[in-house]
């Protein structure tokens, strides 16, 4: 049966299932091919494991352990480590390098022995040499790492693309002093995959023929009656709903030119109910456009609202800022003056009042103060980049610390935090935290503060801890509303506005902020910010 486009329905058939057959034939020829490689990696993954593993318990770790400086480099304990390093190197398979390294105190890792190190060829790394590129996993756990790992994957550096395992290398007091590091090269790796690589492909060339066939005769065994269905679809296709569609024989296409036939005269009914759902839906979609024009004119409206507030916001800041402060100014200076020209006149009682006097007005202007804050927290246009939070957090707790030098206070800031944010108002929200912190501390017989991240289900959350006087969590809802203290003014001094502007920041950056706390337990005030991507980095680093 000839048919459009130039081949008939048999050889269209024929070469359709002939592709499929094709590529079902590759697709489990690919999918084999990768399972293979899977297992290879898997399997060597796990051999380095334990060879990695054996290998450390040929290290004799106390002489290890002496190895300190340059100077060490050629004495009898550090050949003697070299010549095992290179009889581990020559026992496996694919090895390229295999060294020691040790972390510093400051958590930099540097080498110890290197297989292939020579007493003044610089070019290979030597005892004491910072370690530039370590491994990912190595440095994720080369702190707390107590038994041989390996890299999940391959990972580059400056010198190629390498598997590595590692094993801690303990001493005969239980003490870790270093670990081993084996790396084998991606090449030896790629090497042995593509050795299963050509076999796989041998097997598609011969399945490949077969399925070819196969799929060429199946085309041609239902040709005829896919080509009476086809005829009539595109009678039916062409609005002649009268029309059937007639199949000889029996079959999954006979059944199917009945349900055709079926649907052909179901859609002639149809007709008339999809005319009718047509104008309704035409009707449901011009109330929708008429509600829309009526959600734009709110929206209008209540912007137009919106700006005459923050229009009616500024004038009050600036009259907080200008004529309350006058007379609280006048207050102080006549205060002042009474002071220094009357003093010696004023009697016990009256010296207090006077003080008292002096006392409130400076209250008073702090009050204004914080007010003036928390507006502008809301007001200000944001302008975000991205921050250092560490260098932030690090830089205010200085300048807090700078202000009450007789003070002994421990800070820890986590280093590499950075995020998104607007560096001005999250410099408000550091000098609150920090600041409340260094405040509540402030009876603490060691008082200890610390600013960290940490990731909960997948969400950045950073804190701001301190073990000073703390609160009743019972109250803990008012902690973030203005002029709301839990204790009392004599206790630690404050205008109660700090932690409400702070919340509008945070809120005002996507994020939310709470706390948690005990009386005399200290606090810990956590808050998030709208996550952008940004990598963040943890590790602890004391400041002071």
């Amino acid at each position: 049966m000839g048919l459009r486009g130039g081949l008939s329905l048999k050889t269209k058939l024929g070469l359709g299932f002939s592709f499929v057959a094709l590529s079902a034939a590759t697709i489990l020829t690919i999918a084999l091919y990768l399972n293979i490689r899977i297992n290879v990696r898997q399997e060597l993954r796990e051999e380095l494991r334990h060879f990695v593993d054996v290998s450390a318990l040929l290290i004799d770790a106390d002489q290890h352990s002496s190895l300190e400086s340059v100077a060490d480099e050629g004495s009898p304990p550090f050949l003697q480590i070299q010549t095992v390093l290179k009889r581990i190197r020559e026992r496996g398979y694919g090895i390229r390098y295999v060294y020691t390294v040790r972390q510093r105190v400051d958590g930099r890792v540097v080498f110890v022995v290197d297989a292939d190190s020579v007493p003044g060829d610089f070019s290979q790394p030597h005892l004491g040499d910072v370690y530039e590129e370590p491994g990912p996993t190595l440095m994720a756990k080369i702190a707390t790492l107590d038994e041989p790992i390996v890299e999940q994957d391959f990972y580059s550096d400056k010198w190629g693309r390498w598997l590595t395992g590692y094993a801690p290398i303990i001493t005969s007091a239980g003490v870790r002093d270093g670990v081993l590091c084996i790396d084998i090269a991606a090449t030896e790796v790629v090497a042995r995959e593509q050795q299963f690589f050509w076999i796989v492909l041998a097997v598609n060339a011969v399945i490949a023929p077969i399925a070819i066939a196969l799929g060429w005769l199946v085309g041609h065994r239902v040709t005829y009656p896919i080509g009476l269905l086809k005829a009539g679809v595109e009678r039916i296709a062409g609005g002649d709903l009268k029309s059937r569609v007639t199949v000889d024989g029996g079959g999954e296409i006979a059944e199917l030119a009945g349900s055709f036939n079926s649907m052909a005269g179901r859609l002639g009914q149809s007709l008339e109910e999809l005319q009718t759902e047509i104008e309704i839906r035409k009707r449901a979609e011009e109330e929708v456009r008429q509600l829309n024009r009526e959600l734009e004119t709110r929206v209008i409206e209540r912007t137009r609202e919106l700006a005459i507030a923050n229009q009616e916001l500024e004038a009050f800041t600036h009259s907080v800022s200008h004529d309350l402060r006058a007379p609280l100014r006048a207050i102080e200076g006549f205060s002042e003056a009474l002071e220094e020209d009357c003093g010696d006149k004023l009697d016990e009682e009256g010296k207090t009042y006077l003080g008292h006097l002096r006392q409130g007005s400076r209250e008073m202007n702090a009050l204004i103060d914080g007010l003036l804050k928390l507006s502008r927290s809301t007001g200000v246009d944001m302008a975000r980049e991205r921050v250092d939070l560490s260098l932030l957090a690090a830089t205010v707790a200085e300048n807090l610390r700078q202000q009450e030098p007789e003070r002994q206070v421990s800070v820890y800031i986590a280093k590499g935090v950075a995020a998104d944010v607007d560096p001005r108002l999250l410099k408000v929200v550091m000098e609150n935290l920090l600041g409340n912190a260094l405040k509540y501390t402030s009876k603490a017989a060691e008082a200890c503060i610390e600013f960290g991240v940490e990731q909960l289900e997948g969400e950045t959350i950073y804190f701001v801890r301190d073990n000073g006087a703390g609160f009743d969590m019972s109250y803990v809802d008012k902690l973030f509303m203005p002029f709301q203290r839990l204790h009392r003014e004599g206790d630690f001094p404050g205008t109660g506005i700090g932690l409400a502007t702070v919340q509008r920041i945070i809120h005002r950056h996507g994020g939310r902020i709470w706390a948690e706390g005990a009386v005399g337990e200290g606090a810990t005030f956590y808050f998030t910010l709208e996550e952008r991507g940004a990598d963040q980095a943890r590790s602890d680093h004391p400041t002071g």
